[in-house]
């Protein structure tokens, strides 16, 4: 019989990633055309550990979708979900649209306190690959559609500002003004009530 105290092995807490944001000059990364990722690379421990720490990022940000090169990574995935749930999507494509482009109200990590309306499909035929590699397609309607598309966008190097009309944008960028004004000026849970949602 072994009486030695047995080994207990505790998991190191996943760390949250850093996302660039419209204030940092350097988010050049978000304009560039994402190549497709190398699945050889997908099942190394290091990529795994990086899926989890992208998902609890955009969980912890209270957002709803967060592509790998807003946290600087030039990695075509994108997360997205809700607290209970996320889907990790590599190397997405949309396959088939659906109805007529509609104009929904957006907002992204990367631009904080900013919401626009967006032109998107209602539905969409969707296509990308899972965590483990195994090829995944459905049909995304709603919110769903509209955040595939919104992080799709990111893969491509286009940000939702460049989809808005430059009107729009301008209100946008006052209105987001003045909320990061009463952000520095009331702190945090103001923050907090301004996440994308």
């Amino acid at each position: 019989i072994n009486t030695s105290p047995t080994k207990v092995v505790r998991e190191q807490p996943i760390e949250v990633l850093p996302v660039f944001s419209n204030f940092d000059s350097s988010n050049k990364l978000l304009l560039e055309m994402i190549p497709e990722f190398d699945l050889n690379e997908l099942h190394k421990q290091e990529m795994q550990t990086f899926i989890r720490r992208l998902k609890k990022t955009m969980v912890d940000y209270g957002g709803l979708g967060l592509s790998a090169n807003q946290c600087g990574y030039r990695f075509r995935m994108f997360v997205m979900g809700s607290k209970d749930e996320q889907i990790v999507c590599i190397n997405p494509r949309i396959a088939d649209k659906f109805d007529d482009l509609i104009k929904l109200r957006e907002g992204c990590l990367s631009y904080p306190g900013m919401y626009l309306y967006i032109p998107r499909y209602e539905k969409i035929k969707v296509e990308y690959l899972d965590e483990l590699g195994q090829t995944k397609n459905g049909i995304f309607e709603g919110i769903t559609a509209q955040v595939f598309q919104h992080e799709l966008d990111h893969m491509n190097g286009i940000v939702y500002t460049q989809r808005a009309k430059p009107l729009a944008l301008q209100s946008g960028l006052k209105k987001r003004d003045k909320i990061m004004k009463s952000v520095s000026k009331h702190g945090k849970k103001f923050q907090e009530a301004y996440t994308f949602r």
